[in-house]
């Protein structure tokens, strides 16, 4: 099992290392693959050109405060064309090409720490306290409520054939659920603290989840079929995101750096 390490603390990191970053985030890069979406405690969602860096729209997004950038609360349906962004009160739907509102989702009252959608985009998803809520993603229905974390859920993750989800929480666990039921399938227990990051091997086989590091640093490698716990890895910096690759290579990317697991060669 081989560990590369691409600093970026002294330089900044190239063009290709930019979008190899943002496209490791879950989160506003619009499938133009030119453009980012963030979201601010100014109440607004401002799109950018990641060549220049100029703002090119500034949307009037939310009544109440946006969530930070530290939780992405943002996600991009490459096949409906729309920006998904979200508040402790209200999720919004805008269309991509005029930036057109099409939907405000309410309902429900607690912060999302984040958004994502499932495989063939037809369900959206959001983790937050104690809960994951599930809507169809055009009509706004809410499909069904998760409920079994005992704290904050700050990481999900959703196989390639779309049938599990799993989720990572402050309550230090991770847990598998049936996507179409939203059935417990098993909880895996192993974290010293809050499971922040998760990503699932795009063979279906393993989970790998890591944590910030305030008090333990660490990766898990699990098998997501018996939930065995494979491998451990200290990373040098806490864990804010986990992208597998079809290549075999697991990138992290940490505080100041974006580390890259080469485990097809363990």
């Amino acid at each position: 099992m081989l560990i590369y390490r691409l600093e970026t603390k002294r330089k900044p990191l190239s063009s290709t290392l930019v979008m190899l970053v943002l496209s490791t985030i879950p989160s506003g890069l619009l499938p133009d693959g030119k453009t980012f979406a963030s979201g601010s405690d100014d109440q607004t969602i401002r799109i950018w050109d990641l060549s220049t860096g100029d703002c090119l729209k500034k949307l009037e997004a939310h009544t109440e405060e946006t969530p930070n950038a530290e939780h992405h609360p943002f996600c991009v349906s490459p096949i409906h064309n729309l920006l998904i962004s979200g508040t402790k009160s209200t999720i919004k739907i805008w269309e991509i090409e005029t930036y057109t509102l099409l939907q405000t989702i309410t309902g429900y009252m607690f912060p999302l720490y984040n958004l994502m959608l499932s495989r063939d985009e037809s369900l959206l998803i959001a983790g937050a306290y104690k809960q994951i809520k599930i809507w169809d993603l055009l009509t706004g229905e809410c499909r069904f409520t998760i409920e079994g974390h005992l704290s904050d859920v700050y990481s999900l993750a959703i196989s390639l054939d779309n049938q599990k989800l799993v989720s990572g929480s402050d309550d230090k666990t991770i847990k598998i659920w049936d996507l179409k039921t939203g059935e417990l399938i098993r909880t895996l227990v192993g974290h010293a603290e809050c499971v922040y990051a998760l990503g699932i091997t795009p063979d279906n086989q393993y989970v790998v989840s890591g944590t910030l590091g305030y008090h333990k640093k660490e990766i898990i490698i699990w098998d997501l079929e018996s939930g065995a716990r494979l491998y451990t890895l200290t990373p040098r910096n806490g864990v804010y995101k986990i992208r597998p690759t079809n290549s075999g290579r697991i990138y992290f990317l940490e505080q100041i750096c974006l580390e890259v697991l080469d485990f097809s060669s363990k």
